[in-house]
């Protein structure tokens, strides 16, 4: 066999293995632009559903918001006093009545009342934890003349504070815990911080 034979094996066998890899590499870069193409779509569709989930969050967030101020506004007639002893087979009416004539000297009648409870469980401990009574009054009007004279009673160890929701106490909680019992405080069911001289509205956690 001369030289021009084994020439003619190798070209052949070299040009099938040049073949066979060129299909290879093209098979392989056809399966990575299918893998990278998934990868992207898979991308676009977390991507997606993230600011779905965003979106969704932020819908219940401000519904959330909404239905709290729905139920802030219901309570606007009403106050919270704090610390009145509690007795058993008590007349809560008849004991709110004579806090609000002879503690803080407003006039104040059964009939400006609508209704007037103790709120909380009563617990099986000694001494008794005293719970709040909360007044909802007939109008904003009697319910504000008494909240606005409030301090008249200080020292008597009860305290008058707004009947604000639940989500609301627990942002007022968070917002002394923060910034100091001393600046803040509760106004028209809104929780309110003194920063720098300026007030303003704590709406939510975030607001912190």
């Amino acid at each position: 066999m001369d030289d021009t034979f084994f020439e003619n094996i190798t070209s052949k066998i070299s040009a099938k293995v040049t073949a066979s890899i060129g299909e290879q590499l093209a098979t392989m870069n056809q399966k990575l632009d299918n893998m990278e193409a998934k990868i992207n779509d898979e991308l676009i569709r977390i991507a997606t559903v993230e600011k779905m989930s965003i979106s969704n969050r932020t819908d219940i967030v401000k519904l959330s918001d909404e239905m709290d101020d729905m139920e802030q506004f219901r309570r606007a007639n009403s106050l919270r006093f704090i610390g009145v002893k509690e007795e058993e087979n008590e007349n809560v009416l008849t004991t709110v009545l004579s806090i609000i004539n002879n503690g803080l000297k407003v006039k104040c009648l059964p009939s400006d009342i609508n209704n007037v409870f103790r709120v909380g469980k009563i617990k099986n401990e000694t001494p008794k934890p005293t719970r709040p009574i909360v007044i909802d009054f007939i109008s904003y009007m009697k319910r504000n003349e008494i909240f606005q004279i409030k301090k008249s009673i200080k020292g008597s160890g009860i305290y008058i504070n707004e009947n604000l929701t639940s989500a609301r106490y627990k942002l007022l909680g968070q917002a002394k815990e923060k910034y100091g019992k001393q600046e803040v405080w509760s106004q028209g069911g809104r929780v309110c911080v003194k920063q720098n001289g300026t007030i303003r509205m704590i709406k939510n956690v975030e607001d912190l």
